[in-house]
């Protein structure tokens, strides 16, 4: 199953990057809200910064990053969608694609009260294995999970993560006999996977590549139709056999339904000008992360196809979080 397509040209996760950027200033009338839903310190935490810092830039104007972590982004969620200001919102698979399914109520509507502004970035998945494990490619991981008494255990990031789902749907599309284990957050599983205590897992191309480059896990087959440039050693699924199957952790930029019209023009600009930094971008890509800027209307197509295809698996393997 091939994800909603969106090329480098015409469009757009857990990651592990440093923080930069000074402290944060004091509002004022002039100062633009960012929110993140996810902990300071954390990998998608430093992304938003480093992308609120490139845009304060462009803008000419400062810029405040806001935390509201938890409920799966809900949280942020819902404060920017109440929100009675302008401000910015890094939302992401979770807010748009995932949440209206794995919650029987959500407190905020994704197509009415986050407007879209761009996607921002994309990084595939994988599955991957312990050294330990006697698979190197999906055929051999077919097999082994097949003749396991009670299959391999996979683990993920956390139930609902898009490394979750996408491991159920690896599971019917391969014909494997997994077992899901929820970790909370994808370093304690790359731990566990280094350690044997869990045998594999779906990862994410950006946390796991140093792990992988080190010969600590290894890439069975990577979610994206062309090998990463980072772990050019990693097959693909396509190329395994599964053709056209992508999957991926994603992230998107969108304001409050407070924000003027002009403004959201002004915003887009913004954040292409610094999705087009060479810096920003080369930092990026390094690390396996694809910066896919696009139009509105191209987020909201993406963003809405995406919620469908895993609704559909979601409701199959009666997957909930609340």
């Amino acid at each position: 199953m091939r994800t909603p397509t969106l090329t480098r040209r015409s469009a757009l996760a857990g990651l592990t990057l440093p923080l930069f950027g000074g402290p944060a200033r004091a509002q004022s009338p002039q100062t633009l809200e960012y929110v993140l839903g996810y902990p300071p310190g954390s990998a998608a935490d430093a992304v938003g910064r480093m992308v609120a810092d490139a845009m304060a830039k462009a803008l000419d104007r400062a810029i405040v990053v806001t935390n509201k972590p938890g409920a799966g982004t809900t949280i942020a969620a819902q404060y920017v969608a109440t929100a009675r200001t302008p401000m910015l919102f890094n939302a992401d698979f979770a807010t748009l694609a995932a949440m209206p399914h794995l919650l029987a109520r959500i407190p905020y509507d994704p197509d009415k009260d986050l407007a879209p502004i761009s996607m921002l970035a994309r990084v595939p998945l994988m599955l991957a294995v312990a050294p330990s494990a006697p698979a190197r490619n999906l055929s051999e991981f077919v097999a082994w999970s097949r003749s396991t008494p009670g299959g391999v255990s996979y683990g993920s990031s956390g139930p609902g993560s898009p490394h979750h789902l996408a491991g159920e749907l690896v599971k019917d599309l391969i014909g494997a006999n997994m077992v899901h284990v929820p970790y909370r957050g994808g370093g304690p599983l790359l731990n566990d996977m280094v350690g044997g205590q869990i045998k594999a897992g779906m990862v994410d191309l950006a946390s796991a590549k140093a792990f992988i480059a080190a010969g600590k896990i290894r890439g069975i087959a990577i979610a994206s139709l062309q090998r990463a440039q980072a772990l050019p050693d990693v097959a693909t699924f396509h190329e395994q056999g599964f053709a056209n199957f992508e999957s991926s952790a994603w992230q998107a930029v969108v304001a409050s339904p407070a924000t003027p019209a002009d403004l959201r023009v002004s915003f887009h600009a913004a954040l292409h000008a610094a999705l087009a930094n060479p810096a920003l971008k080369q930092r990026l890509e390094s690390l396996g992360v694809e910066t896919l800027p696009t139009t509105p209307e191209q987020m909201t197509s993406y963003t809405r196809a995406e919620r469908a295809r895993w609704g559909e698996i979601i409701r199959k393997h009666n997957i909930r979080i609340d």
